[in-house]
């Protein structure tokens, strides 16, 4: 079977410093040309103050695609990495496609809605009222992301393990309790000024990073 990849600029909240939401948007066409993405819903540097005008979404398409052309021959096989978080996905994948299956009898239509209506299928903060929403994710330590709490997702013990160990390293990484702050601050994260997000930093001439 295939699935052709969709990919959305960043989800959470957008900085309000033109520079970093410019950055954002080039690194979301990044990561599209990168992961084979066939369309990419675009976003703009106004974001953070409301809705943008049409020329800001003018704009922040053809960051986007000046992005997608810029990367267009970058691949990641055969990093270790890559493969790691790879072969993680793929076990994700079969846990979640088993049941749903399993739920709908064999029928993957049927085994959509049932799985939502249980929990099973989830998507976090979502606006649809036929979503649960209960499932949490977060960034880890390395700014992979991990699921803090998978509410109904049939997500395997063992797999579970690495999103948990990934997420107690950011805590005593940021000195941080361990629990659902983890998920309010990644949703937020970006949205700090760089010299909270790089701190200590300097450019090579010795000035700090403004």
């Amino acid at each position: 079977m295939f699935t052709p990849v969709t990919s959305l600029h960043w989800m959470g909240a957008w900085p309000q410093d033109d520079a970093q939401a410019a950055t954002l948007l080039s690194y979301g066409g990044t990561l599209a040309a990168i992961g084979g993405a066939v369309s990419v819903t675009t976003k703009s540097t106004h974001e953070a103050h409301g809705i943008p005008t049409p020329q800001a979404n003018v704009e922040g398409l053809r960051i986007t695609r000046m992005a997608i052309y810029l990367a267009r021959g970058i691949r990641l096989d055969g990093l270790p990495e890559y493969e790691r978080e790879k072969q993680l996905i793929e076990r994700e994948v079969h846990a979640i496609v088993d049941r749903v299956l399993e739920m709908g009898d064999g029928d993957a239509a049927i085994g959509t809605v049932r799985p939502f209506a249980a929990g099973v299928l989830d998507v976090p903060w979502s606006p649809n009222r036929h979503v649960r929403s209960r499932v949490m994710p977060a960034r880890d330590a390395e700014g992979y992301l991990r699921i803090l709490d998978p509410a109904g997702l049939p997500l395997p013990a063992e797999v579970m393990e690495v999103h948990e160990a990934g997420l107690r390293a950011r805590a005593a990484k940021e000195r941080v309790p361990y629990g659902r702050d983890l998920a309010v601050r990644s949703v937020y994260e970006l949205t700090e000024p760089l010299d909270r997000l790089m701190p200590d930093r300097a450019t090579a001439s010795g000035a700090a990073i403004p």
